[in-house]
């Protein structure tokens, strides 16, 4: 069982602390620097002191001077390793693989393509790390023995897949592991931030898929300078995970969440405890997210489970979610959820549904003596018989004491009867479409509470009835801009605010101390708390 250190080697892993003879060097070197000598005319000093060169150009100057020039070279990152290596195991590495890079079949020299042209001194081409092969063998051997270190090079060969490209060098990274021919009874230490995004993402996930537990890695301290620190496989997979579902979170994309932290599991009962409150968190965000909002509503009123939520309304003891509109704020701003999700079919939805099925609670919660329901029954033999399903809305019956809120008698000459057909339960309008939007409009123009042909949410009857059945019927889908155009909006703002103007207006300011729909949702307290909990777990597992 071998101990065996993959390391990748950056652009700039390798600095100077003087640029003592740079000029003569540089110039023995004309030939090999064309044609960007000219741009190369000394080392550029950085904020730590240290002077720095593109990794290539200064392999190419420096390669078979050791001798008369090693007192001069430092090495930031690897010095930070080796000490962390030394300090950790009680064995050093019985193979030391170094990862290099060299674009020369992709830069071929001066070209039209500027893309691939070296005469550019930022062409990735001079950054190539190949030519820092002898001063970072020199390095690892004086600190790790002779007859350790072997050199692999990534060398791309199709132009536009060059080492930036991430398949391609996943591709070329998973060739490359093959070739080593790394035992699955080898212990593995993988040092993978220097180079490209690409190359460093490929390099952590192949190591992974791989060897899983097995492998250790070896990164810098991002909270001290100079300094490394190892991580085991599964903390550092774990951290990977975390970073992915904080991402996924950030797009609202619970599912996708609930996908990357499943994959987790810490042995630290601490640390496992988290991750169960934060999943807890998640079941409710899919249940809002699948608007079933009711099994929402039953789990988050779980105490024990939940109890640091304030569930109750500003200077009251009522719960927010057993009032009659709170499921309006709901609905109208998961479907500003589901555009930020990039699903405008599922935002165009929701957002009907948000204000007329508002408007429905409404004239439940005011006209409940009205309301009739229907549904099937079958007795103890299967026979089926019609009950009411939906909601239905009645003329008050002859002779019975007035209801609390007597329907406006606009609207009682709305109901169309049909003289044959005396029986109450035939004179009913279904509460849904126009018939619904008129006991609105009739309601609140009787009260003089608005003008509500000046409200923007004129729209709902005006335009959207007619235009939402058009664009549900297609077989296409719907796009973003479709959404704002019914709506009568030019961009999310503007919807956004429109959707909030209508659920205040419905709910009639019942809330006044909400401004915008993400202060009107229930959502919004969950989705901040898993946040801020993925985050604290990823600091405690990262300082771990």
């Amino acid at each position: 069982m071998a101990l065996i250190w993959i390391v990748t080697v950056g652009n700039s892993d390798v600095k100077l602390t003087s640029n003592h003879e740079w000029g003569h060097l540089r110039k023995s070197k004309r030939e090999v620097l064309k044609p960007c000598y000219g741009d190369f005319e000394k080392p550029t000093e950085e904020p730590d002191g240290l002077l720095s060169l593109p990794a290539r150009v200064l392999g190419m100057v420096y390669g078979d001077a050791l001798e008369t020039h090693w007192q001069y070279f430092e090495f930031p990152l690897l010095s930070a390793f080796t000490k962390e290596i030394k300090t950790k195991n009680k064995t050093k590495p019985d193979r030391i693989i170094v990862l290099l890079t060299d674009q020369t079949k992709i830069f071929l020299g001066t070209s039209s393509d500027s893309i691939y042209d070296r005469s550019d001194p930022d062409c990735p081409y001079w950054k190539d790390t190949c030519e820092l092969a002898p001063i970072v063998k020199e390095y690892l051997e004086n600190e790790f023995g002779k007859n350790k270190v072997t050199f692999s090079t990534l060398e791309p060969v199709c132009i536009n897949k060059g080492l930036d490209q991430w398949d391609e060098t996943l591709h070329l990274v998973q060739q490359k592991f093959a070739e080593w021919k790394i035992s699955k009874s080898d212990r593995l230490i993988i040092s993978h931030q220097a180079g490209t995004p690409a190359i460093s993402s490929a390099v952590q996930l192949t190591a992974l898929i791989e060897f899983g537990k097995k492998v250790q890695f070896l990164v810098s301290n991002e909270f001290i300078k100079g300094k490394a620190q190892l991580l085991p496989g599964s903390s550092y997979f774990s951290t990977l995970q975390l970073e992915e579902a904080k991402q996924l979170l950030s797009r609202f994309d619970y599912g996708g969440t609930v996908k990357a932290l499943d994959k987790i599991d810490f042995q630290d009962e601490t640390k496992q405890a988290k991750l169960n409150h934060i999943l807890g968190l998640l079941e409710l965000a899919e249940l809002w997210t699948s608007a079933k909002l009711d099994e929402f509503a039953e789990k988050i009123s779980n105490k024990d489970e939940f109890k640091d939520f304030d569930l109750t309304l500003r200077g009251s003891d009522k719960l927010r979610f057993t009032t009659w509109w709170w499921k309006g704020y709901e609905m109208a701003y998961l479907a500003w959820v589901r555009i930020h999700q990039k699903n405008p079919t599922e935002a165009f939805f929701h957002s009907i549904r948000s204000i007329e099925g508002l408007i429905c609670e409404w004239a439940i919660d005011k006209y409940s003596p009205h309301i009739r329901y229907k549904f099937i029954e079958f007795d103890k033999n299967g026979n089926k018989s019609i009950r009411y399903r939906d909601q239905r809305f009645y003329a008050q019956k002859e002779g019975t004491p007035l209801a609390k809120n007597s329907i406006d008698k606009r609207f009682k000459d709305a109901l169309v009867y049909d003289n044959q057909k005396k029986s109450l339960e035939e004179n009913k309008l279904g509460l849904y479409g126009q018939n619904l939007y008129t006991l609105f409009r009739t309601t609140f123009e009787s009260q003089h509470v608005i003008d509500i042909e000046a409200h923007p949410i004129r729209i709902v009857w005006e335009q959207l009835a007619d235009e939402r059945n058009e664009l549900f019927h297609r077989l296409t889908g719907i796009s973003e801009q479709e959404v704002y155009d019914a709506w009568d909006c030019k961009n999310r703002q503007q919807w956004g605010q429109l959707l909030f103007d209508c659920v205040q207006l419905v709910s009639h300011t019942q809330v006044e101390d909400f401004k915008t729909l993400k202060q009107g949702s229930l959502m919004t307290s969950i989705h901040d708390e898993i946040e801020h909990e993925i985050k604290a777990l990823l600091q405690v597992n990262k300082s771990d």
